[in-house]
C-alpha cells in the first residue's frame, strides 16, 4: 500500500512515527520539537496538526526530541522515549501526560 499524503509537522528532520489504525493520522517525533499528532491530507496539501504533546514540568530539548514512538492497539494511549532516557505515556486525544518512567 502506497501513501501519497503530505505532512510536514517539523522544521527539522522527522525522527520516528506511528500510524493510527485508521491510517488517517500519524503520531510523529522530530528533532528538538515535541511529539505531534497529524491528520494526513491529500497529496497536494499539508497535514493538519491535531495535537502537540508537551511535558510542562520538564521542558528541555532532550525531553522534546522523541527517539521512539508507539501507539496502543486502540489508539487511546501513546508512549514516547526521549533523549533523557524517560518513557512518557500520553492520552492521545487530550494530550495529557499520564506517566513518566
Amino acid at each position: 500500500r502506497c501513501c501519497t499524503a503530505a505532512a510536514r509537522p517539523y522544521d527539522a528532520g522527522l525522527r520516528c512515527f506511528a500510524w493510527t489504525n485508521d491510517r488517517q493520522r500519524v503520531l510523529c517525533g522530530g528533532d528538538y520539537q515535541s511529539p505531534r499528532l497529524v491528520h494526513l491530507a491529500g497529496a497536494d496539501e499539508d497535514g493538519e496538526l491535531l495535537m502537540e504533546y508537551k511535558d510542562i514540568v520538564r521542558q528541555e530539548l532532550t525531553v522534546s526530541t522523541s527517539c521512539s514512538i508507539s501507539l496502543s492497539s486502540d489508539d487511546l494511549k501513546a508512549v514516547t522515549c526521549s533523549w533523557d532516557k524517560a518513557l512518557r505515556v500520553w492520552e492521545v486525544d487530550s494530550g495529557e501526560l499520564l506517566l513518566v518512567v
